[in-house]
């Protein structure tokens, strides 16, 4: 998906992550050296604040990220 859909490296090391629609949950994913990461995260109350385009995603930094 992320190589097909978005013309991105899965392999580079960068860290994907995917929101579901209601914003409660959403998934990791990432390359180590000999395989795909991927961890699932779902609050029990509240939403993940999610950037509207792809160009705030982009400026998402590090610390901006629970």
């Amino acid at each position: 998906m992320v190589q097909q859909k978005f013309r991105l490296a899965p392999f580079s090391g960068t860290l994907f992550l995917f929101c579901g629609y209601r914003q409660d949950w959403n998934k990791r994913l990432y390359w180590e050296e000999d395989g795909f990461v991927l961890v699932t995260k779902r609050l029990e109350a509240g939403s993940f604040q999610w950037p509207r385009n792809s160009a705030e995603a982009r400026r998402l930094s590090y610390q901006q990220y629970p």
